[in-house]
């Protein structure tokens, strides 16, 4: 995988892959500008972002057969998810159809709730996936046979929850939700947490670094008002958080951060975070996402844990899948097992199948990608053309790291880069996967600010924010695979020569 790979190409080369490759700076500004010459080259992409091909031709097919006409129309996998997509959405007008394993949404054609209800979906990851689309098509006709792909015999899900238990160190498989995406996971969490805060007058959340987009827009968007969300752009400034607990403890309902966070691989000061989310009575979720449970230790320290297993565990790269880790020992542990079932959306049994086929391997791949990034990190950090590396084990958050780190080499498979020369003359060049995604088998590489906060890297006055908050918008992200290292070394000195 470490070539160039043409606009649009399936990343694996599978029907379900989760990524697709944007090869070029002018092809990642074609897609969040939706010129045809890019959208038309992608019939798939990250599930949350650009609906499956699939689902398009499901859609489609639903709209003819049961006469829905120009109407708007979302799939989604629960009649749960149909109410909150509503709510949220606002439509006039709408209906909501029961299908076979799923649900649609159709409402006539209004931009706004339209808008709307697509970003409800990326934001919380409850759509229905590629499998689920696939199996649709074919029991209506429209789709000759599924795909051949290795999975397991017998119960997936069942499979996938026994080794993330011993995974994450959680003491029972009734402690951890399986679901269809990270971000379901913590929209899941989050809807329960709120609910059990509010009954005690809690209504503030506290966001702790950058964190994944997604993460951020719930927040932002689902709390009760813009004063009920308060963000502290850098985990190091211990001072900033003690007083924001000093200021505003006893209305905290919840503090979120990653372990570390994505995309400058930063990690506080997590057990004195804990020590203070007990302190004021405040729920304490962690996500280590960005490095993967095989190698960190965090759920001591958390009241819940939320992880999207699209990475590591996914390391096929083609199932997006999410999961939930309660914290039996925590006060919050009886209302998040009572409650997180109303709110969390079951992953696919095909996607359970062929996630607990790959992540048999999450262990190794987690390894020798942390291995990889580690010498990368090393080595990139002398080039001439580079200014700064960001990973989990440079600067003044490494011994914050350690504490959670299972081990020596347990760095998880994440770099950025910040660089003395303009980036498109680096990312252009280079031999990878170039997708927004990490934790696979094959090395990726993606300029993650032009990809999450597009809006404002795209003028002066918008960079200046993001430079203001830490974020360089310059950033190369990248996730070393488990390739031989020195290909890796290679792709990489041939796009900075």
């Amino acid at each position: 995988m470490l070539a160039h790979h043409p606009l649009g190409a399936r990343l694996p080369d599978s029907a379900h892959a989760v990524c697709a490759s944007l090869p070029t700076m002018a092809d990642v500004i074609g897609y969040e500008e939706k010129d045809p010459r890019v959208m038309e080259k992608l019939d798939l992409g990250y599930p949350r972002f650009i609906p499956h091909i699939y689902l398009r031709r499901l859609l489609e097919h639903l709209r003819r057969r049961r006469g829905w006409g120009e109407r708007d129309a979302f799939l989604v996998a629960s009649e749960g998810a149909a109410r909150r997509l509503l709510d949220h959405a606002r439509p006039k007008d709408a209906e909501v159809k029961t299908e076979e394993g799923f649900v649609a949404v159709h409402f006539p054609r209004d931009p706004g709730a339209a808008d709307r209800a697509r970003l409800f979906l990326q934001h919380t990851g409850c759509g229905i996936s590629s499998r689920q689309a696939e199996d649709a098509l074919i029991q209506e006709g429209k789709l000759a046979a599924r795909q051949a792909e290795e999975i397991v015999e017998g119960d997936g899900a069942a499979q996938c929850v026994e080794m993330l238990r011993a995974a994450s160190g959680a003491r029972s498989a009734e402690d951890l939700f399986l679901c269809r995406s990270g971000m379901n996971a913590f929209h899941a969490v989050f809807l329960a947490l709120q609910r059990a805060q509010a009954a005690r007058g809690r209504d503030l959340w506290l966001q702790i670094g950058w964190l994944y987009l997604d993460t951020q827009r719930i927040l932002e968007k689902f709390t009760a008002a813009p004063s009920s969300f308060l963000w502290i752009h850098d985990p190091l400034d211990q001072r900033a958080i003690e007083e924001a607990f000093e200021r505003h403890g006893a209305r905290i309902a919840g503090v979120v951060t990653e372990t570390p966070t994505n995309p400058l691989v930063l990690t506080g000061d997590i057990p004195r975070l804990a020590e203070l989310s007990r302190a004021h009575g405040a729920a304490l979720i962690l996500d280590p996402s960005t490095v993967g449970l095989a190698n960190v230790d965090a759920l001591p320290h958390a009241d819940t844990l939320v992880v999207s297993l699209t990475k590591y565990a996914s390391n096929r790269g083609d199932v997006m899948a999410g999961l939930i880790v309660v914290n039996r020992s925590s006060p919050f542990a009886e209302a998040l097992r009572r409650d997180l079932g109303e709110f969390v959306e079951p992953l696919y049994p095909r996607d359970a199948a062929r996630l607990a086929w790959a992540a048999r391997e999450m262990d190794r791949i987690s390894r020798e990608g942390s291995v990889n990034t580690e010498r990368l990190a090393e080595w990139i950090a002398r080039h001439p053309s580079v200014a700064r590396v960001h990973w989990a084990g440079a600067g003044g958050s490494r011994r914050n790291y350690e504490i959670l780190a299972r081990g020596k080499n347990c760095f998880g498979a994440m770099l950025s880069v910040e660089l003395k020369r303009p980036l498109a003359e680096v990312f252009d060049r280079l031999r990878c996967v170039k997708a927004p995604s990490f934790g696979a088998r094959f090395t990726m590489a993606c300029p993650f600010v032009y990809l999450t906060h597009y809006e404002r890297a795209k003028d002066e006055a918008g960079r200046r924010w993001l430079r203001e908050r830490g974020l360089e918008p310059e950033l190369l992200r990248v996730s070393p695979g488990v390739e031989p290292f020195d290909r890796i070394r290679e792709a990489f000195e041939e796009a900075l020569a």
